[in-house]
């Protein structure tokens, strides 16, 4: 499974693996696993922080609407970086499904939020 994230994430990830041993997808499963109650929730307010960041990031000619920035930093507002997880199938199936029932537009989104929330209750 390959996962795009905001690098200060992943460095967060980095920490927490080696001071617990897990491996950073059994992290990032039972960070969702902890939020699944709330990801519909996130994800709408995780699209509405989007939707600004790309709205203040706009220009226009007059004619047309122009985006100044592109791609994930766009999104993020920080360097991201991929990673390559393995992971059973049915883990894959239950996060597809997870993207179908809480309106998230991909599975990074709906890691990005879990783990945030997860990782810092206050965002």
């Amino acid at each position: 499974m390959n996962l795009r994230l905001p690098v200060s994430l992943l460095e967060r990830l980095e920490d927490i693996r080696e001071d617990t041993g897990k491996p950073f997808i059994t992290i990032v499963l039972e960070a969702v696993a902890a939020q699944h109650a709330h990801l519909a929730d996130l994800i709408v307010e995780d699209n509405h922080k989007r939707a600004q960041i790309q709205a203040d990031s706009a220009a226009s000619d007059g004619l047309f609407v122009y985006s100044a920035q592109r791609g994930p930093r766009a999104i993020y507002d920080e360097p991201t970086e991929s990673r390559l997880w393995r992971t059973y199938q049915r883990n894959v199936d239950a996060l597809n499904n997870l993207v179908e029932t809480s309106g998230a537009s991909d599975r990074n989104q709906l890691l990005l939020v879990a783990l945030r929330a997860h990782l810092d209750p206050r965002s």
